[in-house]
C-alpha cells in the first residue's frame, strides 16, 4: 500500500484508498469495495465526516 497522506483526509478516506488499492489486486469489484464500505459506515466501524 502506498502512504498517501495529506492534511485533512480523513479515516474514510485513508480507508477508501488502501481498499480500492487493495481491489486492484484482487478479485474485488468496485460494487463490492462500495458495499463493504457502506457496511463499515453502518455499523460505526468510521463515518465520512
Amino acid at each position: 500500500m502506498s502512504c498517501r497522506h495529506e492534511p485533512g483526509e480523513t479515516w474514510y478516506t485513508l480507508i477508501r484508498a488502501a481498499m480500492e488499492e487493495e481491489a486492484a489486486r484482487t478479485a474485488l469489484s468496485p460494487a463490492q469495495t462500495q458495499a463493504l464500505l457502506e457496511r463499515l459506515k453502518k455499523e460505526k466501524i468510521f463515518s465520512k465526516a
